[in-house]
Formats: structure tokens, sequence, C-alpha cells
């Protein structure tokens, strides 16, 4: 397979990957990413606004979402589509591939072709986090490019360790490995004369990460100052908040903590989330690729019997027999056969059994006014209710709402922490209806928004004044979360699609992996 079609396979499974794993792994992305580009891009107050973003606490920078948002008004806007969720799968095109070139680059690393072919079998393939990750919306996911682009290589000029650092600054440490093993690593040949002691490498990373602390730093300073209102250093907010402010307080790291007991002694759980380690699962990969290769060769040597390393002809081991050869072409293929069958069932079943949320939102998205007379042109509707209990974490953004007909809101659930408010309710709390601008509403402080988990009440409407529910229902309710679906005297069904309920699911086959359902009945659905 030549590099041309080795890297377009690579794009393909990339794009395929933003159109078909419709699965919300982490509603960060969604509440402190997408919505603010929402926000930014439709200029409405119907995006929901975090804790983060008010300017009491301001630990998310503007700059990233506002990349994002001048994507979509060069890109999404020029596709002219009726509805606006494709916007998602789109602005992901570039990233899935920028991140196509940038893990392009992990395989060109090695120049053994065994070893290029595997890696590029894993990529294409891809591990099922992989292929949820490369599109993803997150503040680290450039680190997640630039990492896979240089922190393999062996040769770094002074521009790559720039990018070195400018990945270390965005992702915290991820880098620093990099960095020390540098610093502490024996000269090589290959290594350029300029960067090969340790003092020239350490020079090196100090300048390279004071540049990349400039290219970072001064236009997300200059956007925050924006959108703000006053001057902050955002990435250096978000280090004090979740390294240094205390954990036994109830915020930074222990926000989420749990407190479970060991024996006698207490012992607290921190807030831990995936997207914290996914920039190094390319690299997993690429070491994969390594050790698989390694194990092939070993094979060899046992079945052969001899290993012989010189560069006198005449001693050199006599050539493989055949059927050594077929046996290790074989174990190759196995291999290989193995690895894609269980990343592609994997993957399956994550889109079968939990994908429902993004086919009932895709159908909200052509929702339009209730009405019946269509002679009239020009015909004022009234915004109906959607509301979510505790499915709010399952919501994919206001891409899939129209929000011409719809507002969504939340109605009160079992969940007991703290739900976001709406961009625009901190506005209208302080200037009445006057239309803002769009730094006029972030400069404001929303109200009763804390950095402690602490629940609002006033996020919460009335059952009654819901127009449309999306919920989940497995069977059993209580008082704050009945069986809404069960209640058709109120609600009529639009509506419904399977999702897997994996605590009734005891046989762990069937929820990790694909089976179809005929050979396969273990699974029970909600």
């Amino acid at each position: 397979m030549s590099k041309n079609y080795a890297f377009a396979s690579l794009v393909l499974a990339r794009v395929a990957a933003a159109l078909a794993y419709r699965v919300i792994t982490d509603c960060d992305e969604v509440f402190n990413y997408w919505e603010p580009v929402h926000f930014l891009h439709r200029t409405s107050a119907a995006a929901f606004q975090t804790w983060e973003y008010s300017p009491q606490f301001n630990i998310r920078s503007w700059f990233y979402a506002g990349i994002h948002a001048l994507l979509a008004r060069t890109i999404v806007d020029k596709t002219k589509s009726s509805h606006l969720y494709p916007a998602l799968y789109i602005l992901q095109y570039p990233c899935n591939i920028c991140c196509r070139v940038c893990v392009h680059g992990i395989a060109l690393v090695s120049r053994n072709s065994k070893i290029l072919r595997s890696i590029r079998c894993k990529l294409v393939t891809s591990l099922p986090p992989i292929f949820h990750w490369h599109g993803i919306c997150l503040d680290s996911t450039p680190s997640f490019y630039i990492l896979n682009v240089f922190g393999n290589s062996g040769h770094r000029s002074l521009i790559e360790n720039t990018a070195i650092e400018f990945a270390n600054v965005l992702v915290r440490a991820v880098a620093i490995p990099f960095l020390v093993k540098d610093l502490i690593s024996e000269n090589h040949s290959w290594v350029d004369r300029k960067f090969s002691t340790r003092g020239s490498r350490f020079f090196s990373a100090v300048k390279g990460g004071i540049s990349a602390l400039i290219v970072l730093l001064v236009p997300t300073i200059v956007v925050d100052r924006v959108f703000y209102g006053f001057w902050s250093v955002v990435p250096l907010n978000i280090v004090f908040y979740n390294v240094f402010s205390g954990s036994g307080d109830g915020k930074g790291p222990g926000i989420f903590a749990e407190v479970e007991t060991i024996g006698t002694e207490p012992c607290m759980q921190p807030h831990k989330e995936e997207r914290f380690i996914f920039v190094i699962y390319p690299l997993i990969a690429f070491a994969a690729a390594i050790s698989t290769h390694l194990a092939i060769k070993i094979l060899g040597i046992l079945l052969h019997g001899t290993l012989t390393i010189s560069k006198n002809k005449s001693s050199r081991a006599k050539p493989r027999p055949l059927w050594q050869s077929v046996i290790v072409y074989s174990v190759t293929v196995m291999i290989a056969a193995v690895f894609i069958v269980l990343s592609l069932s994997r993957t399956v079943a994550m889109v079968q059994n939990y994908g429902a949320p993004f086919k009932i939102y895709t159908t909200v998205s052509s929702m339009g006014p209730a009405t019946t007379n269509t002679s009239e042109p020009a015909v004022t509707f009234k915004k109906q209710r959607l509301c979510i209990g505790k499915e709010w974490y399952r919501f994919p953004s206001h891409f899939f709402i129209p929000d011409e007909f719809l507002e969504v809101r939340f109605i009160k659930s079992e969940f007991a922490g703290l739900l976001p408010a709406k961009f625009g309710d901190s506005f209208s709390h302080h200037h009445g209806t006057s239309v803002p601008k769009i730094w006029q509403t972030t400069r404001q402080i929303p109200s009763n928004l804390n950095e402690y988990n602490i629940e609002d009440t006033t996020r919460y409407v009335q059952l009654s004044s819901c127009d449309y529910l999306v919920d989940s229902d497995f069977g059993e309710g209580g008082r704050l979360e009945p069986r809404f679906v069960a209640d058709e005297e109120t609600w009529e069904h639009v509506q419904c699609e399977r999702f897997l309920d994996a605590g009734k699911s005891s046989a762990i086959l069937g929820r990790v992996f694909w089976i179809p359902d005929k050979f396969y009945d273990k699974r029970v659905w909600g």
C-alpha cells in the first residue's frame, strides 16, 4: 500500500467516524465547548452557559470556542442547510483531517515497513476511543495533534521543540516525559549536532517554551479581554483551580469526589475523566505496533532456531524454510484480523447500545412550528418548550435544536448538582429586552452559578409548562423520576429508540461487543 493510499484510508476512516460514531461520552464537550460555539455562531440566547464561563470564575477561554465559531461562519453557513446539527460533523471534518495528518506522522517515525503497516491497520480500524476522540471539541485536542506529530521524533529542531512546549501549555503535563527524555538521553549519531548535548537540548526546550507561551497566550489573553471585559490569564486560572485549589473544600479536583471507606480509613475518590488521557491513545497504538512486530520477530527466531547479526555474508543465517514463513505470516494475519474484528465490533456496539439520543435529537432538529394556516407567509409563532430531566447529560447541544421554534429547559430529577444557565438570562436580567452584543452578554455575571456544584433550583421549570419531553425509561420510576412514557394520558409518543440497560444486562460480552440479536438475547433494552 503506497503512502498516498494509506493516508487516504486514514482520512476516510476519520470522516466515517464523524458521521457514524454518534455517542455522547463526555457532557463537558457539549456544555463547555459546543454550547459556547453555538452561542458565538448563532448569537442567540439559546445556548447553555456553565459556571466556568462566568466572568466571576473565568477558567474557560473564549479563544478556542471562537476558532470553531469562525469555522462555522465560513464553512457551515455556506451549506445553507435547513438543519443546523450537520454543523457539528462539518466542523469535525477539518479536525479529523488535521488529526490524520498528525497521526500519519507517527507512522512515518518508523522506517520499518512492517511496523508501518501494523500502525496503519490499528489507526484505520482504530481503537474505539480513538474513533471518537479524533474529532472531539476539547481544549486539549490541539495538543493531541502536536504530540502525535513530534512526540515520537528522535530528531527535533527548535520549531518542533516549540510545538512540544505549545502542546505542554495546552495539556499541562503530557509533553513533560518527552522533554525529560531529551534531557537525560545520551548523544546519538542521528541527532542534529546543534542539539547533540543535553545542555543544548535544554536551552532549546526553554526557547521553545517561551515561544509557545507567546504564541498561545497573546491571542488568548486578547480574546478573553474582549469577552470577559478585563485582563485575565485563563490557562493560569485553570492550573490554579485544578491543581492548587483544595480538594477538601468541595471544588477543584474534588468537586465530584465520593468518600468511600476502605477498612477503617476514609478514601477520597477525585474527579477523573477519560478526556484527560485521550491525547496518548495513538501513542498506545504506536507502541502496540512495535510490540506486535517484535513478538512476530521473536516467533520467527524461535522457529528458525538461530539469531546471527553479522556483516559477513558467509555467516548470515540461512533463509527461513517455507513452512516457517507460512506460520509467521499466518500468525501476523491472525493478530491483525482479531484486532480489526474486536475494534469494529466494539465500535458498532457503542453506537447500537448508546446511540439513541442522537436519533431522537435528529428528529427534534426537523421539528417546525405547529400551524394549520400555511397561506399566511408571516406568522409569529410562540416557542414551544422541550424539557429534559435525568437525561440532561446526554443533551447533544443546541445545534440540534431549531431555536426559532423550541427552547430547552430542565425539570427536576434526582440529580442534585449544578446545571448550566442560559447565556441570555444573565443579560436580560440586567438590561431588560434590548438586543445585546455578544461581548455584552459574556461580560455579565450569571446569577446563582457557583464553583461548588451546589444545586440551583431556579434552573427548573414546571413539568406542566413542557410541550415536549426527552427521557429514558428502564421500567422503573420514582417520585422525581416517574415513568413518563407510561403516562399515556398526558404524553403522546413522538419517537422511541431502544437504549441498552447496562445495569440489567448481566452478560458483559453483549455490553462490550456487538453480536446480532438473533445469536445473543442476554441484553436488556430500555
